[in-house]
């Protein structure tokens, strides 16, 4: 979010609200603030509405504001110079210092609640080759690894790569997500490390088992289509298979899937597996985000990691609320968030980084 609290952007901004005229510089200065985001723009429409200068008179007394707001706008229409007494001009000078009061207050408030457009899903990775060497990457398309070739790539937050390996098999990395591709991987052997998530589309050799290993388990594939979600900080561990068979193990116990299966690794205890329907295996399959019957708490800890934003909840109440959500990845924060607060009684606003959650 650009700083709206600036004085200088403020001051053009009351000068456009009060229908003042702007030099050639001065509206130089609204258009290149008003391209820094969508936020701006929406701000400045708003504030040059015809309806925006009662508003943001903010008289606690809606009877009265209108009053005097209505007792102005019949003085400057008769455009006679014969009311302007001293008194009138004291007066009239008063209703606009109140005008001008309210609008500083109401760009400070939309500043402050107002939430970006921040989109997810941006590609962007870390590279550490055999050597050490560290590279950026940030392009669009995916990252080829050829055998011999230790690969550590990282994924930040508000970030998703995809990476495919030497067999051929693609793995599309989601925000704060990493893997470790050892030095040995080859076509006849294939293991990989993951921490975070990723969709993995594994290249099919009956001779050389594709194996995944996480903080919570490994899974062991030849040719199939599945998602892994494992972050290791206390999250329970969940594999996803669309199409093909894995099988999935831990220290307590071993299960082998079949497609539209999720099987969920608990931190300690035996995993256990469920059937998905068809609605939930066809938002998989389109990427979606999909949350049954979970707790705010949990679905606010995933939009911090995928939009890179802090989360501060008004009360701790609030963390337990309970939502249900079917909803396309490529949703911006406050697109998103929309959706939540229709879902439920919650409301949120945003400042530096932060989105706060609050009762609504």
């Amino acid at each position: 979010m650009n700083d709206l609290t600036s004085n200088r952007i403020k001051e053009l901004l009351v000068k456009l609200s009060t229908k003042q005229v702007l030099c050639e510089s001065e509206m130089t200065e609204i258009e290149i603030w008003k391209a820094q985001s969508e936020g701006n723009k929406r701000l400045l429409k708003r504030i040059t509405s015809s309806s925006f200068i009662e508003k943001a008179l903010f008289d606690d007394n809606i009877k009265a504001r209108n009053k005097s707001l209505n007792k102005l706008m019949q003085k400057i229409d008769r455009q006679s110079t014969s009311w302007y007494t001293s008194k009138s001009i004291q007066w009239i000078a008063s209703i606009a210092a109140s005008l001008i009061i309210g609008i500083f207050i109401f760009i400070q408030s939309y500043t402050k609640n107002d939430i970006p457009p921040i989109v997810a899903g941006i590609p962007q990775a870390t590279l550490i080759k055999t050597d050490g060497k560290q590279e950026n990457l940030n392009k669009t398309e995916y990252l080829n690894v050829p055998d011999s070739t230790f690969v550590n790539l990282s994924v930040p937050k508000g970030s998703e790569f995809t990476v495919k390996l030497s067999d051929g098999t693609k793995i599309h990395l989601f925000s704060e997500s990493s893997i470790i591709i050892p030095e040995d991987f080859s076509k006849d052997k294939r293991l990989v490390h993951i921490k975070g998530e990723g969709h993995f589309e594994v290249s099919h050799n009956e001779n050389s088992p594709f194996t995944v290993k996480t903080h919570l388990s490994t899974v062991r594939v030849l040719g199939t289509i599945f998602n892994i979600k494992d972050y290791g900080d206390k999250e329970n561990a969940f594999v996803t298979l669309i199409k093909g068979k894995v099988e999935v193990s831990n220290k307590e116990n071993k299960t082998m899937m079949q497609p539209n299966m999720r099987t969920e690794i608990p931190m300690a205890g035996k995993i256990a597996t469920q059937r998905l329907n068809a609605i939930t295996m066809d938002a998989i399959e389109k990427g979606n985000i999909i949350f049954n019957n979970e707790s705010l708490e949990n679905i606010m800890h995933d939009v911090g990691r995928r939009y890179n934003v802090d989360i501060q909840f008004e009360n701790e109440k609030l963390e337990k609320l309970k939502f249900t959500l079917n909803v396309s990845r490529h949703k911006k924060l406050n697109e998103f968030l929309s959706i939540l607060e229709k879902v439920n009684k919650v409301k949120f606003s945003y400042k530096n980084n932060v989105v706060h959650i609050h009762k609504k």
